[in-house]
């Protein structure tokens, strides 16, 4: 009777174990997911930025092309993209 009281706890634990393991991997299963969504958001903020500043970039050329003296100096925040895109 103890011997088999002793397997049933043993087997409990082992269940527990498992569940537990389970938990843990679908955890970092939903980790790495939202980890690679972040990239992925970071990405294209940084693609939109970069396009933002050429879309920049070539309408100053258009409007020195176009002597037009009342274009406004770029925002500094677009200068640097400005100067790395140049």
């Amino acid at each position: 009777m103890r011997e088999r009281i002793s397997l049933l706890k043993i087997e409990e634990q082992k269940a527990l174990e498992n569940k537990r393991d389970e938990i843990l991997e679908n955890k970092e299963a939903k980790d790495r997911l939202l980890m690679e969504k972040l990239e992925q958001i970071s990405k294209h903020r940084q693609a939109e930025g970069q396009a933002a500043a050429l879309r920049l970039v070539l309408d100053i050329r258009v409007a020195q092309k176009n002597n037009c003296g009342n274009f406004e100096e770029p925002p500094l925040e677009f200068q640097n993209f400005i100067v790395i895109l140049v």
